[in-house]
Formats: structure tokens, sequence, C-alpha cells
């Protein structure tokens, strides 16, 4: 008796990568709720940086990273078509707050998240290049108010940026979508997903479908994703149904060239 070996081959799970933000969910959230296909992938949240960290070490499969993480590892990681998280200008979920006039930020501090991704580094960008400031960049975490008050700008970004936008904390505030397509009318790619080119082809072939699926699923279950995302985020679900709104879940050849750009502009093409 001859045995067939490839048949008796177990699949291994698929190590995926969760963006721990409600921006995510359009594209993901039905991998947590049901998706038929997705019963062997195994799930694994962090922030920007942390997914970027974990895909870089080979940890995961595929995951969403952030739009630089991806132009820097795109000889190892391979870019799922047709997805992405961006906006047309205001994004909603990158936002600078300050206390002054962000001319007049330099020598101030600046709090921004540890693990921000595009966002953070855009920020430096813009306050070097942009607004010709010198500030001081410092790590901080914490509840929007109380770094204000111990910092001179604050950079939101995800769920806390969407939960701060009705509130009235400091005069000064500059969405990066808007910034940047004022800059360049281009679209502000904050995430991609990716795949390890190193995955069997028919492996990588497998996360494309499951994640095209489950973005396809997701869009007939918005009002679902409004309803929750607005349990989790203490909101009305119109403020989420608005913020949803500004968002845009494609990758065209227009994403493309901003991604190229917004590498080229913030020094990124090709580092480590």
């Amino acid at each position: 008796m001859r045995f067939d070996e490839e048949a008796l081959q177990v699949t291994p799970p698929l190590r995926v990568g969760e963006l721990a933000f409600v921006s995510g969910w359009p594209v993901q959230w039905p991998l947590r709720n049901g998706l038929p296909g997705a019963e062997n992938a195994v799930l694994r949240t962090g922030l920007p940086g942390d997914l970027d960290g974990w895909m870089a070490a080979g940890e995961l499969d595929v995951s969403p990273v952030s739009s630089l993480a991806y132009m820097r590892h795109r000889d190892a990681w391979k870019m799922l078509p047709g997805l992405s998280i961006s906006a047309w200008g205001r994004l909603g979920s990158a936002t600078l707050l300050s206390h002054e006039p962000f001319q007049g930020l330099g020598g101030a501090t600046v709090a921004v998240p540890a693990r921000g991704g595009t966002s953070t580094e855009l920020v430096r960008w813009l306050m070097e290049r942009v607004f010709g400031v010198d500030a001081a960049f410092v790590e901080h975490e914490g509840a929007p108010d109380e770094l204000l008050r111990a910092h001179a700008a604050v950079l939101l970004i995800g769920d806390r940026a969407v939960q701060a936008a009705a509130q009235d904390l400091v005069p000064h505030r500059l969405d990066l979508g808007q910034a940047w397509w004022q800059l360049t009318q281009t679209p502000f790619v904050t995430t991609v997903w990716a795949c390890r080119r190193s995955l069997r082809a028919e492996v990588q072939a497998s996360l494309t479908s499951l994640l095209a699926r489950s973005r396809e699923t997701a869009r007939a279950a918005m009002p679902t994703i409004i309803s929750e995302a607005a349990q989790r985020l203490g909101l009305k679900p119109e403020a989420l149904e608005a913020y949803y709104a500004l968002l845009n879940f494609d990758m065209s050849p227009a994403h493309e060239q901003a991604m190229q750009l917004l590498a080229e502009q913030l020094g990124s093409e090709g580092a480590a």
C-alpha cells in the first residue's frame, strides 16, 4: 500500500494580524464573526507598530501593516490587492491637537503614540518640512486631556482620535489626511494588507481570497459593524457612520503612487 504524503499533511494555522482599532473592522470584522474559511486563522491583535514588528519578525503570515513599513519591506512582503485604510482628504483617526498654532511649536514637546505607524512619522515630517519648527517629540500614552496638560501638542490616532473628534479640547486641530491631501492632492494611505512572500503560492492565494471575502462580507454587515463600534467607543452610531464615510478601503494605482510619494518625502524609501 502506498501512502499519499500530501493528502496526509495537516494545514498549519494561518497567523493573521488584526488591527486593534475600529478603522480595520470594515475589512477584518468578519474574521471574528463566522466568516467561512476563517476557521484556520489564528488572530493576533495589535497596534500599528506591533503588527509591523511582528510581520518583520516573521511571526505573522498576513497582516494590516503601516504603508511606510510595507514600502521598507516590500522585498519580503507582498501587498494584497484591493485593500487599504486610506482617505481622500479628512481621515478622522489621525489628528494633531495643539494649544498653540503649529508654527509656534518650536522647542515645545509633542506627545506621540509609541506604536503609531505612518501617522507618527508624517506628523514629524509636517512639523519640520511644512511648519518649519524643531519640536521635541516624546512617546507618551494616556487620555487626551491628561496628555494636553503635560504637552503643548498631542497626536491622537485610531479610536482615541475618533472619540476626541467632537470634544473641544484645544483651539488648534490638524487632520493628517486633510493636511496630506492639501499638500499633494493624493490619498493618505495609512494601512495596507500584506503577506510574506516566502509563503507558498497557494497559501498566498488563499490569504488573498480570505481577506477579499472578509471585505465583501463586511460591506453587507456595516449596520452591525457601526452599531458595535459605536458601543465599543461610547459614541452614537451616527458618529461612527460619519467616520466610516471618510475612509476608503480600496487600493488603486493612485493609492500606490501616493504611497511611493509618502515614502520619498518622509525619507523611508528602501529603509530597513
